[in-house]
């Protein structure tokens, strides 16, 4: 009897050792390798001009680096003709507009539930977010401005603040949560809501048309790509990844035949055409212009593609009295109508700047596998089975 007493000490004091050593390791797994990797990471890209960073716990203004990771706390500045990007690790990225003052308040909360929740404070200027699907309720997409608060799960929208700090807010894709004094309004797709300082949201109304309007149509055997005179690109790359960086633009396909590129409100100056495919293939493109409704201007080519990637050609809008009135070629191999080869690198496109974030390959391993209180039930059931296993071992040595 006392052997046996003896046996079953030995049996708890062995369990004891292994619960906490497996305690502490997992925690230290939890904590270093999963916890910190559900929060967003904020990555700052400069798409042209000059981009300034007063990082957190700083009272000092610093240049900004192209691909600078930001902290909770840091605030973000574009001058005039400037444009910037934030991209986080779950997929949302917000591209940020000439004259913007812009702060990374919160990435994640330290809850589980919340691992992906974003909460950026615009003070001025303008924003256009591309916010990757979520599947909490609770784990959202916040603005918040001097007048109005904006919450999303899933869009694509546009924030504007002036300088009275009123705000505009129009949506692309999906529905907007906009609040204000303890009132709220959903704006749905193609509408528009203003919230004044002080005032509740208004009642969403249809956004208007734009008055110009760029076209880019591109046969379905090929990728295309467009990237704006500052710098922001849209469009789709081979492995499917869509970027969406230019403010307004959109990027849908029609009838399985043609991808489509709409850029609305253009800025005047140089764009890039870019196509991707496989060697051999060739591709047929259409650039079409227009204002007020009317078509100014259409301008179409085949290319055939010598390598995965290359640039198509280069065009200079020119905008006259506000109307979209024309384009100027830029490059000498490209005539309209004609095939051109494309056998060059892409150029005036960094790494920064092909977002893919809708690539299945690149979905964080928390979205893929699920968050950590799930897989949590996995650890304890292990760890269950490994002290019964112990206790029947030195059970049936006593």
């Amino acid at each position: 009897m006392r052997k046996r007493l003896g046996g079953i000490f030995i049996a708890f004091v062995l369990i004891a050792a292994l619960a906490f050593l497996a305690l502490d390791v997992g925690f230290a797994l939890y904590k270093n390798d999963r916890f910190e990797e559900t929060s967003p990471v904020c990555t700052l890209n400069i798409l042209s001009g000059d981009v300034t960073v007063l990082p957190a716990d700083s009272f000092m203004w610093v240049e900004a680096e192209d691909g600078m990771a930001l902290e909770p706390g840091s605030r973000v500045r574009t001058a005039e003709n400037s444009y910037a990007s934030l991209t986080f690790s779950e997929g949302t990225t917000t591209s940020i507009q000439p004259g913007t003052d812009l702060i990374i308040d919160r990435l994640g909360n330290g809850d589980s539930t919340q691992a992906n929740s974003v909460l950026l404070k615009q003070r001025s200027g303008k924003t256009w977010s591309q916010v990757a699907k979520r599947s909490e309720d609770d784990d959202s997409f916040q603005i918040q401005t001097p007048s109005a608060s904006i919450t999303v799960h899933g869009t694509l929208f546009s924030t504007e603040v002036d300088e009275s700090g009123a705000t505009l807010v129009q949506t692309a894709e999906g529905l907007v949560n906009v609040s204000a004094e303890d009132e709220a309004v959903l704006v749905s797709e193609g509408q528009q809501t203003t919230v004044c300082s002080g005032s509740p949201p208004a009642i969403p109304s249809p956004a208007p048309p734009a008055e110009n309007e760029l076209l880019f149509t591109i046969d379905a055997s090929v990728f295309g790509q467009v990237t704006s005179p500052g710098g922001a690109s849209t469009g789709v790359l081979p492995d499917g990844s869509v970027i969406n960086q230019i403010s307004g633009s959109r990027t849908f396909t029609h009838d399985d035949l043609n991808r489509m590129i709409l850029v609305p409100e253009p800025d005047e100056g140089e764009y890039s055409v870019v196509l991707f495919g496989d060697v051999g293939t060739s591709g047929t493109y259409t650039i079409e212009g227009f204002s007020g409704g009317e078509r100014t201007f259409v301008k179409s080519g085949t290319a055939n593609v010598t390598s995965e990637e290359g640039l198509v050609l280069k065009l200079h809008l020119d905008v006259i009295d506000g109307l979209v009135k024309g384009i100027t070629e830029l490059t000498s191999n490209e005539s309209s109508g004609q095939d051109t080869t494309i056998s060059s690198p892409v150029d005036g496109i960094s790494s920064s700047q092909v977002n893919k974030e809708n690539s299945e390959d690149n979905v964080p391993w928390y979205q893929a596998l699920g968050s950590y209180p799930s897989s949590s039930w996995i650890v304890i059931v292990s760890i269950v089975a490994l002290f019964a296993l112990v206790f029947i071992l030195v059970w049936k040595r006593t």
